[in-house]
């Protein structure tokens, strides 16, 4: 009986295959395939791109028409706008700067679509003065950055109305508090949703800066 068991486990073992070193179907590394089409497509539409710019600076008409073609392609990569709505604006607050102060606004660029501003005034003069629309980079604390404070006040103080707002998910708008990252992440993930009704957050981003203009003006 033991002998018969010793016979057979050995060839079981003789009939195990020795595994393959390569089993690659295709030649090179196929985990760099997709980066390298896509990086090469990236290549050949800067370097089209390139060329339409080279042709576009050789005269004012030229650029003129390059430009209006610019602009239509965005406006038709966003899709339309919708017609325009009441802000329903609101003055929660104010601060004084000194040589300046500053309106807590909040105000709708659509219906029920709350954004969250800071106007920053001059105290000196009547005006009327020159209008700014600050629009703020990628900080987690949106309009609150020190950097961005110190510029709008800087306007201010020189003469300059100064409207800094919150963008999607940063500052008092964020939408996703428990998300690792802020900024540029949460406004990946929010685009998902969106594309599945026809839009973007850059539309939604684009509207409300188009409707803080409004209020400026």
């Amino acid at each position: 009986m033991i002998l018969r068991l010793l016979t057979g486990m050995g060839l079981l073992s003789l009939g195990q295959a020795e595994p393959a070193d390569d089993l690659r179907v295709l030649e090179g590394d196929q985990r760099q395939v997709l980066w390298n089409v896509l990086i090469n497509q990236s290549r050949q539409l800067d370097q089209q791109r390139a060329k339409r710019l080279a042709r576009a600076l050789e005269s004012p008409d030229a650029l003129e028409q390059h430009l209006a073609k610019l602009r239509e392609n965005y406006r038709g990569a966003l899709g339309r706008f919708p017609e325009k709505t009441p802000l329903n604006a609101q003055v929660t607050g104010r601060l004084d700067g000194g040589s300046y102060s500053v309106e807590k606004v909040l105000f709708e660029s659509l219906p029920n679509h709350h954004v969250t501003a800071l106007l920053y005034l001059p105290e000196k003069g009547s005006g009327p003065w020159p209008g700014v629309l600050f629009a703020c980079g990628h900080s987690a604390n949106g309009k609150a950055h020190t950097a961005y404070q110190t510029a709008c006040a800087l306007m201010a103080q020189n003469g300059f109305v100064v409207l800094s707002y919150d963008p999607i998910s940063q500052g008092e708008r964020t939408q996703q508090p428990k998300a690792r990252r802020y900024g540029t992440t949460t406004h990946t993930l929010l685009n998902h949703g969106s594309r599945l009704v026809g839009r973007s957050v850059v539309w939604y981003s684009a509207w409300d800066g188009v409707r803080a203009i409004d209020y400026l003006l």
